[in-house]
């Protein structure tokens, strides 16, 4: 499902796990695990909340051992509105329906204030016919290019 850079595809899995959700994934035991991103896209598309023991269940392991890794999640305020989730989340099931297979674009930083234009990038890019390449959401927010080479 997911293509290109495993932690980008990762970042971008999480990301629309917590946009739909409203809190982050339980990733921390599973991080190096390959399908993991494939797994939180399911899941975001079924809008079924994962568990550890749920995602362990999926991906046929179980977690690392409590205190293997810590939580960096952080405690902001940017999560976009439940009337909006549910336009956002229409918006990338509009997308991932036209572009079966080709992952979603970086959507790390998408928030209340940024939410619409995201919106309208993907409502256009299934409008045009045409998927967007993984940096097209964030050129559309005001961000330049990452640098080549650079692991996001």
């Amino acid at each position: 499902m997911t293509q290109g850079n495993p932690l980008t595809a990762l970042e971008m899995a999480e990301g629309a796990y917590r946009l739909r959700f409203g809190e982050f994934a339980p990733v921390w035991g599973f991080l190096a695990h390959p399908r993991l991103a494939d797994e939180l896209l399911a899941a975001v598309k079924r809008g079924e909340k994962l568990t550890a023991d749920m995602l362990g269940v999926r991906l046929k392991v179980p977690p690392s051992p409590p205190g293997a890794f810590t939580s960096l999640q952080p405690t902001d305020d940017t999560l976009p509105a439940p009337d909006d989730q549910d336009a956002f989340q229409a918006a990338l099931d509009r997308y991932s329906a036209t572009f079966p297979g080709k992952g979603l674009p970086f959507l790390r930083g998408v928030n209340r204030q940024n939410q619409a234009v995201v919106i309208a990038t993907l409502d256009a890019a299934v409008k045009a016919g045409r998927p967007l390449d993984w940096w097209s959401v964030m050129r559309a927010l005001g961000y330049p290019d990452p640098p080549p080479g650079v692991c996001l």
